[in-house]
């Protein structure tokens, strides 16, 4: 979950069917500076 606008980004997005799960492990692996190609 982000910190500053609370929005799910994890598992819970598949648990909830929320959407988005690619887009927000995609988010994920750029804050952590994981190059996406």
């Amino acid at each position: 979950m982000d910190k500053e606008t609370l929005e799910k980004m994890d598992k819970d997005r598949f648990r909830q069917s929320l959407g988005g799960l690619i887009e927000a492990y995609e988010a994920v692996a750029r804050r952590l500076g994981v190059q996406l190609d």
